[in-house]
C-alpha cells in the first residue's frame, strides 16, 4: 500500500468517525431510540446526553489511528490489511448513517 493510499485510507476512516460523532450530537434527543448499541445507549443513560459517549469514541478513533500509523511503520504488510478492513467498517458505518 503506497503512502498516499494509506493517507487516503486513513482519513476516510477518521472523516467517518467524525461523522458518526456529529450524527450523535445532533440526534441526541432521539439517540436512546436510534442507537442499536446497548453500550453506547448505558453511556448515554449515564452521562444523561452525549457528551460521554463522543468523548470516548474520540478518543478511540485517536488511538486506533496511532497504532495503525505505527503499525504501519512496524509491520507493513499488517497494516495493509488491517487498514483495509477498517475502511470496509466504516464503509459499512457510513451506509448506516446516509
Amino acid at each position: 500500500m503506497s503512502r498516499l493510499t494509506f493517507v487516503v485510507s486513513l482519513s476516510f476512516i477518521v472523516a467517518v468517525s467524525a461523522y458518526d460523532n456529529y450524527q450523535c450530537v445532533v440526534d441526541r434527543e432521539h439517540f436512546p431510540d436510534i442507537e442499536l448499541n446497548p453500550i453506547a445507549r448505558q453511556l448515554v443513560v449515564w452521562d444523561g446526553g452525549v457528551g460521554l459517549l463522543v468523548s470516548i469514541k474520540t478518543a478511540g478513533i485517536g488511538v486506533s489511528s496511532a497504532c495503525l500509523v505505527h503499525l504501519r511503520r512496524v509491520w507493513p504488510e499488517a497494516a495493509q490489511s488491517v487498514t483495509a478492513a477498517l475502511v470496509v467498517v466504516q464503509s459499512v458505518t457510513l451506509m448506516s448513517l446516509i
